[in-house]
This record gives C-alpha cells, sequence and structure tokens, in this order.
C-alpha cells in the first residue's frame, strides 16, 4: 500500500517465475534424448519442475492471502476508530452545545478524510494523510476555544484518534 517493491506485488516477479518455468521445461524437452533408458530421468526432472513451481505459487499465494488479510484487518480497526471519533465529538457537542460549531467541523473533515476514499482505491491510501491531519488538528482545537468540556469525553476521543493514526 505504500508503494515499496514486494515480492508479491511486482510483475517483473510473475514475470521471471514464468520465465524460469518456461526455459525449465524448454530445457527438459529439448535436452539431447539419450534413448529410452533415459526417458524416465526427462520425465522425473520435468515433474520436479512442476512440483518446484507449484510450490513457488503456493507460497505466494499464501502471502498475498495473509497481506490481504491483514490490509482488512487494518481498514476495520480504522473504521470503527474513526466511527467513535464521530460518536466521542458528538456526544462532547451534546453535553455542551456551544460546542455544536466545532462538532460540525469535525464532521466535516471526517467526511472529507472519508470521501477521498470514493475517489482513489487503497493504493493511494498514503495521500489521505493530509486529510487526516485535518481532522486531528479539529480534535486539538478544541481546548483552545475556551469552552467546558467533558475531559474524560475529550481524553477518549484523543485515544481514538491516536490508535488511528
Amino acid at each position: 500500500m505504500n508503494g515499496s517493491h514486494t515480492t508479491t506485488t511486482a510483475a517483473a516477479t510473475y514475470v521471471r517465475i514464468l520465465l524460469v518455468l518456461f526455459i525449465s521445461v524448454l530445457f527438459v524437452i529439448f535436452i539431447p534424448y539419450g534413448g529410452p533408458e533415459n526417458a524416465s530421468f526427462f520425465y522425473n526432472q520435468l515433474f520436479n519442475v512442476g512440483f518446484l513451481f507449484g510450490i513457488t505459487a503456493g507460497f505466494m499465494i499464501s502471502v498475498s492471502l495473509v497481506r490481504k488479510q491483514s490490509t482488512e484487518e487494518y481498514i476495520s480497526l480504522e473504521l470503527n476508530k474513526i466511527r467513535r471519533m464521530y460518536h466521542l465529538g458528538y456526544h462532547l457537542s451534546l453535553v455542551e452545545p456551544r460546542l455544536r460549531l466545532w462538532f460540525k467541523g469535525l464532521r466535516t473533515e471526517l467526511d472529507a478524510y472519508l470521501a477521498g476514499f470514493q475517489e482513489h482505491s487503497f493504493g493511494h491510501y498514503e495521500e489521505g494523510n493530509k486529510a487526516f491531519r485535518r481532522v486531528t488538528y479539529a480534535i486539538y482545537s478544541l481546548p483552545k476555544l475556551g469552552i467546558p468540556y467533558n475531559a474524560d469525553l475529550y481524553g477518549s476521543l484523543l485515544d481514538a484518534a491516536s490508535t488511528t493514526t
């Protein structure tokens, strides 16, 4: 997701594996045939190449599935924390009606952050950093307002924001 090269995301890796497989098969097929007494040796070599390719492909599929599962877990955690931030901010504004304008700003920033995922895939996840930074600035601006607020709710809001960050 951060654009770094990994074995499972680089197309060149797949091309190299296919090229190795293709060359190996060609090598096994076009080796000068040594007669019927060597046929079983060549068939064993072809089987070995196919077996090793199967292990390599299985490993890469396994790594990809693990990465997909961990990505889904991170997304789920982030969405849960964003939902918690929204509800904590909402309840802060319910306890102190003068904070409604602050909550409106927080909600606007949360909406803008989430709307960024409608426009881009998760491959561009890092581009959302600026939008999320505006969310945290909106949260941090609460004490500067000079309006009394529930410190426990605000502490929970800060915890949710730090976990999401």
